[in-house]
């Protein structure tokens, strides 16, 4: 005696045979998710990339900041460092080059107190015959700007690599007078 399947095949003909979802109706759903999925990526991509940009330009700054402020205060307390440098002139590359891309470089929340420490250095290296005097308030300006907040105390770190442990004795000093 076999067993009769036809009763369970009907049903599964008959299941497989209902109207499902309109074909024009997953198309248009594919469209929308497509598109929403493309645009969102596209926004998420140029704001991702607007962020990069701006770490980099921060970091270029903070390394060239950072830097011209030890090299000052290597000057101002000589006793503090092992081989102490006069006042040279500085060169100003690191603003020049954020100066090239202005819509990224005033987007900076720092960007104000950037251009104002540039500018006391600008007058650095002028032919003032009070440039030491002119350093002493950089160095002391300076190192309150980043004791308040004014620049990422965090962000020197990352941008100035090796010499991070000096810039933060650095500040600290100076901070402490």
């Amino acid at each position: 005696m076999e067993a009769d399947y036809t009763k369970q095949l009907m049903e599964i003909v008959q299941a497989l045979n209902r109207p499902t979802f309109p074909p024009w109706a997953a198309a248009a759903l594919s469209a929308g998710l497509g598109f929403f999925g493309g645009t969102s990526t596209q926004l998420f991509m140029a704001w991702f990339n607007v962020r990069r940009q701006r770490y980099y330009l921060r970091k270029v700054l903070y390394a060239d900041l950072g830097e011209k402020f030890l090299s000052l205060h290597r000057v101002v307390f000589p006793k503090l460092h092992e081989n102490p440098n006069g006042i040279g002139a500085f060169g100003f590359q690191a603003r020049e080059h954020a100066r090239k891309t202005p819509d990224l470089y005033l987007s900076l929340t720092e960007y104000h107190r950037v251009e104002d420490a540039y500018e006391d250095l600008a007058n650095l290296s002028g032919s003032r015959s009070d440039k030491i005097n002119d350093a002493i308030l950089f160095v002391d300006k300076f190192a309150e700007e980043v004791e308040a907040g004014g620049f990422e105390k965090a962000f020197f770190s990352k941008a100035l690599g090796t010499k991070r442990g000096d810039f933060a004795s650095a500040i600290a000093h100076v901070s402490a007078k």
